[in-house]
């Protein structure tokens, strides 16, 4: 089991524009980022703005976006 929960990584996560944490989920570390994209989108509260680093560039997701009224950066 110890082994099993040293493979998690918290890898990805929402944050307000304060930098507070709003959503995350954990997921194994070697999980790339862009698996989590649009359900960080989903579950995160609406926002102007969505920023991002390089993992989650794709069209795909900066279409899901868009379709929540964000944009993309």
């Amino acid at each position: 089991m110890l082994e099993e929960l040293s493979n998690l990584r918290h890898k990805a996560f929402g944050v307000d524009s304060g930098g507070l944490p709003v959503y995350y989920e954990l997921s194994c570390g070697n999980t790339h980022d862009i698996v989590h994209a649009e359900s960080l989108v989903a579950n995160c509260p609406t926002s102007n703005v969505v920023v991002a680093d390089k993992g989650y560039d794709s069209e795909t997701v900066r279409g899901f976006i868009c379709r929540f009224n964000s944009s993309s950066r």
